[in-house]
């Protein structure tokens, strides 16, 4: 089981990786991008207590989603 995500996770990760690249956007612009979504997300649940937590840890953390 631990494979297949792994794989899936894998696989997901290329898929919008090329997704931005076909966009115009590369590594440089992952930053921007994980903030833009953050700050999406917390404005579209009404606040930042009904975000998803592991996102908003990773965030803090500085793991960048698309880091892999």
């Amino acid at each position: 089981m631990a494979r297949k995500r792994r794989a899936f996770r894998r696989n997901l990760t290329e898929m919008v990786k090329g997704t931005l690249a076909s966009l115009g956007y590369g590594p440089q612009d992952y930053g921007q991008l994980d903030a833009l979504y953050i700050g999406h997300q917390v404005a579209l649940l009404g606040c930042e207590s009904r975000a998803f937590r592991p996102l908003l840890d990773a965030y803090r953390a500085r793991r960048r989603l698309l880091d892999a």
